[in-house]
């Protein structure tokens, strides 16, 4: 099951998702990991038997972020699932586009989803990243 939610009703089940994809797993330094402005982002969590197994956030500006799955629940197609429901949420919503910076090994995952690379590739926390976007009009 897939929820909108607000930071000051999940932030427990939205922080321990991402201290342990980003900072445990992938190395993210934590100063670059929590955001002040979490606060007032639109989040999104993932519940698979019983337990909260991914997150992700929607920014005002369009801005997919923070997604991430539980490593022992990855590839059983919750990634797409929360990607289609922004998807929703963005267009039911009125947002003319949603983008995100994907990690440059995940491309293909998000070009699966319609979304499509622009600019040129960059760095953020230490690894490479592509900007890419979707039209929702």
């Amino acid at each position: 099951m897939i929820r909108a939610c607000a930071w000051r009703d999940a932030s427990t089940d939205l922080m321990n998702i991402r201290q342990k994809v980003f900072i445990e797993e992938q190395g993210v330094c934590a100063k670059d990991e929590w955001d002040p402005r979490d606060k007032y982002h639109q989040h999104f969590l993932v519940t698979y038997g019983g337990y909260t197994v991914a997150c992700a956030r929607l920014l005002d500006s369009g801005q997919i972020g923070r997604i991430a799955v539980l490593k022992n629940h990855r590839n059983r197609g919750i990634g797409g699932q929360i990607l289609q429901y922004i998807f929703h949420y963005a267009t039911d919503n009125g947002y003319p586009e949603v983008f995100l910076y994907a990690q440059t090994h995940a491309m293909p995952f998000y070009q699966r989803s319609g979304y499509r690379p622009f600019g040129d590739v960059f760095f953020q926390a230490g690894m490479p990243h592509q900007a890419m976007r979707r039209h929702l009009i």
